[in-house]
């Protein structure tokens, strides 16, 4: 599969992404936990999320804006940590639209390239009319 997403990012430019795939989404897991050493619960939530957004823009990247380079950010650069997280925004926001995800749905209708219909979920499993009351 060779699809990409133009993702433009209001003041740092515009990006290019390979559309993820199963082995890349492995690929990102796999790199995040390079990157945290371990387990995730010991790090924190923060490390966890820049450690996922830096994976995913590492992984997928197909060309940024001249210049960019996720790499040579500064880390302690307050400003190169947002940008980074506003990139992986974009680039999140524009899978979900790829997919056809919606805010309020959260599923896709498939308006990619493959089709795949969201599936009917059965309403919650009620007790038994013996049962034990459900909060």
């Amino acid at each position: 599969m060779n699809k990409t997403l133009s993702v433009p990012v209001e003041g740092i430019g515009d990006f290019v992404f390979r559309q993820r795939t199963m082995r890349d989404d492995i690929r990102i897991q796999a790199e995040i936990g390079r990157l945290l050493g371990g387990d995730a619960g010991e790090v924190g939530e923060v490390a966890v999320v820049r450690a996922e957004s830096f994976a995913t823009i590492s992984i997928l990247l197909q060309e940024g804006p001249p210049g960019w380079n996720a790499e040579a950010l500064d880390p302690l650069d307050r400003d190169a940590s947002k940008d980074i997280l506003k990139v992986w925004g974009a680039l999140r926001n524009a899978e979900d639209e790829f997919r056809g995800v919606t805010a309020t749905n959260g599923a896709g209708t498939g308006t990619g390239a493959v089709r795949s219909d969201p599936v009917p979920v059965a309403a919650p499993v009620q007790p038994a009319p013996d049962g034990p009351a459900i909060p």
